[in-house]
């Protein structure tokens, strides 16, 4: 199981990912994990796909390109974003005419910069990036 302050929830490990990890898995071990949510009688549980040490972690940015927004003037604009806060985070973009998520190369990676957030959702609309 895992826990913070609050709460905690019941985590499912396979052996290909369990043994791969085994040594994160330990009392009070900082650590990422993604899984699946697994919701049955008996409450929730997430079905573990992967587990980081919480320092080797890096979130990753996911960019929605509105209905209608996906256009050569924008996507320049987006590129002077990119160049100007270039950096290790992986870039995810989903546009929504063409229901399409697409994973940039790594010059379009970005920095942890407060701007970013701002100069998208300014390009694009509130709520159009999200950090995970």
């Amino acid at each position: 199981s895992i826990s913070d302050f609050t709460n905690g929830v019941e985590c499912v490990v396979f052996p290909n990912v369990f043994y791969d990890n085994m040594d994160l898995l330990v009392d009070d071990s900082l650590v990422v994990l993604q899984g699946r949510v697994n919701t049955t009688d008996t409450g929730a549980k997430i079905i573990v796909e992967w587990i980081k040490p919480i320092k080797d972690y890096q979130f990753e940015y996911y960019i929605t390109v509105p209905e209608g927004m996906a256009n050569d003037e924008n996507f320049a604009k987006l590129n002077d974003i990119f160049a100007e806060n270039h950096g290790n985070h992986v870039v995810y973009l989903f546009i929504k005419d063409k229901n399409q998520k697409i994973k940039t190369n790594a010059s379009y990676w970005m920095n942890d910069s407060a701007d970013i957030i701002a100069a998208v959702e300014n390009l694009f609309g509130k709520g159009s990036i999200l950090k995970r």
